[in-house]
């Protein structure tokens, strides 16, 4: 498996596809631009009101009582790490249309959504690095929420290995390696 450096890097060196002359070729690439244009703000509302509720969560947590560093296997660590996963699989798919796109509106939202992520990304590895804690563990993805009787989309049954190659199942919402292929 490359690493995103290595896919961002081979992207970047292949040049934006020219403008089609054929008009039906166009009219495939005005409606490919318009869907992408929706799923591309799909995620982005996703991942805004996943991060709204997190840092909520967070803060709620940290106010009143002087609270100790997260554990390994805290809520703490195990969103950090999960998000941190969750955001590089969104700049991987960033880069992806970036450089596969002719349309500049399209450009510039993929360049933004990769920029704000591998900042947020940078962010919770920061928090890990001042608990003293790891990217890798031995806990399966979303073990921090706990059981509570929930179904979290089956992650049991999901086989594909995150980035870190530390877990064995996906969390919800996070495409599969072959999704990503296509």
């Amino acid at each position: 498996m490359t690493s995103i450096q290595e896919r961002r890097d081979a992207l970047r060196q292949t040049p934006p596809p020219s403008d089609p002359e054929d008009g039906a070729a166009a009219g495939r690439a005005a409606r490919s631009g318009a869907t992408l244009r929706l799923v591309l703000l799909g995620i982005i509302a996703v991942m805004v009101l996943g991060i709204a509720g997190a840092g909520g969560y967070l803060l709620r947590g940290n106010s009143g009582s002087s609270a100790a560093e997260p554990g390994d296997s805290s809520v703490d660590a195990g969103f950090a790490r999960d998000m941190m996963t969750h955001h590089e699989q969104a700049v991987q798919m960033a880069i992806t249309v970036e450089y596969a796109s002719a349309d500049p509106e399209v450009r510039t939202l993929a360049f933004d959504i990769e920029t704000s992520q591998t900042f947020q990304e940078g962010q919770m590895n920061g928090w890990l690095d001042s608990w003293g804690l790891t990217r890798q563990t031995d806990q399966a993805m979303m073990a921090w929420m706990g059981d509570g009787g929930m179904d979290h989309g089956g992650m049991a049954s999901d086989a594909a290995t995150d980035p870190t190659g530390a877990n064995t199942a996906l969390m919800p919402g996070m495409a599969t390696p072959a999704e990503i292929d296509a």
